[in-house]
């Protein structure tokens, strides 16, 4: 699995990857040395988090 990831991550031009199983880390990778910007990365995870909570609380104008 390891090295399929590493061939994934480097074809799709990842800066860096950390992949966590039950609390334990069981790949991280930099494959950039410089720092990076981040803030799209960031929105874009807020508004997955935004997404989920409207479709989980806010469906029909009742909460589940």
């Amino acid at each position: 699995m390891t090295h399929d990831l590493q061939q994934l991550c480097k074809a799709q031009g990842t800066a860096q990857i950390s992949v966590s199983k039950a609390g334990e880390l069981i790949f991280d990778q930099r494959y950039i040395d410089s720092p990076i910007d981040v803030f799209a990365v960031q929105k874009g995870i807020v508004s997955i988090l935004i997404g989920i909570a409207e479709a989980r609380y806010f469906s029909n104008g009742s909460m589940r």
